[in-house]
């Protein structure tokens, strides 16, 4: 009885694991694609900069499509952050479904951590525990320059290339990431973007909630 007992339990875990990790190797995929894109477009352009890759977790999402309006004024919405929310155009790319979907994704991906070794190409990451630590040290200081001198000091004179991980809707064809690039005070921006897989590849079809500083 005992034995049985466990062997239900150990199946249930087994199922349980595997429904956490549908989406395990489409990350993967995408992520090598942009990291590799990255190193095409700037070995086109002459692009010198080298990056420090950081994958980051939003925690929640919503859906926000049009610009809100109070006493004639138009209220831009706010740049959107690879570790905060999400927010999903109203336009019929994402349904309900697709946004329950993806919630799920977000919690059952508040444990994923990134293996490098299934990144195809050679890319340097930051260390996330190094540099969470080295955000909180950096509390105390008010100035943009000062931080970017303190992280060159701690990380060297590189720029620092955030994507978050990628959510999809549940035909699995469509995806969402947030993506960013900053190399010092005034160097940076961003954009959230919707891939559509096409003849095998991931491509963009959409971008919004662009920022820049």
């Amino acid at each position: 009885m005992v034995k049985n007992l466990l062997i239900l339990i150990l199946a249930f875990l087994l199922f349980s694991c595997k429904k956490e990790d549908e989406n395990f190797h489409l990350k993967y995929e995408v992520l090598n694609q942009l990291i590799a894109a990255d190193i095409s477009e700037n070995k086109a352009s002459g692009y010198t900069e080298e990056y420090l890759y950081k994958i980051s977790k939003p925690i929640d999402l919503k859906f926000r499509e049009k610009l809100s309006e109070k006493k004639n004024e138009i209220i831009e919405p706010t740049p959107p952050s690879s570790h905060g929310i999400i927010y999903l155009p109203e336009n019929g790319t994402f349904t309900k479904d697709d946004l329950a979907y993806i919630k799920i994704q977000i919690k059952t991906n508040s444990n994923f951590v990134l293996d490098t070794a299934k990144i195809t190409s050679k890319v340097e990451f930051i260390d996330t525990e190094k540099f969470k630590k080295f955000q909180k040290s950096q509390e105390k200081y008010l100035s943009v320059k000062d931080y970017w001198k303190k992280f060159r000091e701690e990380f060297g004179d590189k720029c620092l290339r955030n994507y978050s991980i990628p959510y999809f809707n549940k035909e699995k064809n469509i995806c969402i990431v947030i993506n960013s690039i900053s190399c010092g005070p005034l160097w940076g921006g961003g954009e959230t973007s919707v891939y559509k897989k096409i003849n095998g590849k991931w491509k963009v079809i959409k971008t919004f909630n662009h920022w820049v500083s």
